[in-house]
């Protein structure tokens, strides 16, 4: 199983080498998109189980307008990912999410900070 601090990493250096791998559709990010492209969250979620993901997060928006993460999520993710710590995964998507994190050429010197402050968090 791969570490908090290892997916942090992974995370940052594949949307770094091309930012428009990031799960982004009319300002909104998305777990994945029609185009193949996942959020932070979504590129840990097993491809098999995407269908029921999509199912659930319809049902949970349909409920009570949230789509944070949940804990049954963690059961939906490749192996190597199942940390179970939904704070972790909220961080992660945030750092994502947040466009200000993102230019261009990567990450962005606001991107770079929070980078760092999500490293020393999970050391």
């Amino acid at each position: 199983m791969k570490t908090k601090i290892e997916i942090l990493i992974e995370t940052k250096n594949f949307y770094s080498e091309d930012v428009n791998r990031r799960a982004i559709e009319d300002g909104f990010c998305t777990y994945e998109t029609d185009d193949g492209r996942h959020c932070a969250v979504g590129r840990c979620i097993d491809p098999s189980n995407m269908k029921e993901l999509n199912y659930e997060v319809k049902k949970i928006g349909e409920e009570d307008g949230s789509l944070a993460f949940r804990s049954f999520m963690i059961d939906l993710m490749k192996e190597e990912y199942r940390v179970n710590d939904p704070t972790f995964w909220i961080e992660l998507q945030a750092f994502h999410d947040f466009s200000g994190n993102w230019d261009d050429n990567g990450l962005t010197e606001i991107g770079s900070d929070k980078y760092g402050k999500l490293l020393r968090r999970y050391k």
